[in-house]
């Protein structure tokens, strides 16, 4: 986890920051999702984007485009989550 590495985070710090913008708590929920789902903290989103092209895959990509009214929602997530595993490095 991220904030588990920061200095200036406290325990639980990461969650208070997840909570307090509506953008950040999706983030978390569904990244808390991927983990139950596959063990790995990776939003649901993005989990979903990396599947091989089906018609559920299809199905959930345009249920959340249309939830977060946004186009191509799923891989805006998926790239936003590779960037920032790249930046992270590899986990230890």
């Amino acid at each position: 986890m991220i904030g588990a590495r920061h200095p200036g985070l406290r325990r639980g710090s990461l969650l208070k920051l997840a909570t307090r913008r509506s953008e950040m708590f999706h983030w978390y929920a569904s990244s808390c999702i991927g983990l139950v789902l596959t063990g790995r903290f990776r939003p649901l989103c993005a989990i979903v984007h990396a599947l091989p092209d089906c018609q559920a895959r299809t199905m959930f990509a345009r249920d959340m485009d249309r939830r977060f009214r946004e186009e191509r929602h799923c891989e805006r997530i998926h790239d936003i989550w590779l960037i920032a595993s790249l930046l992270r490095g590899p986990s230890s």
